[in-house]
């Protein structure tokens, strides 16, 4: 595993997609060719079900 590269992945992750402003709780760069992202379980489940449209946020 090379650790700088990583973390240029990370970089380029987050600038193209402000991953870390996210609400992310594990990102695994540990496969070259592969990016495992962790959603928080609050995230995970309003991705699982979003609110349907008209309904209170």
């Amino acid at each position: 595993m090379d650790i700088d590269k990583a973390w240029q992945r990370l970089e380029v992750l987050n600038n193209e997609h402000d991953l870390l402003e996210r609400d992310v709780l594990i990102v695994d760069l540990r496969l070259p060719d592969r990016t495992f992202v962790r959603l928080t379980p609050g995230a995970a489940e309003l991705r699982r079900n979003p609110p349907k449209k008209g309904d209170a946020a």
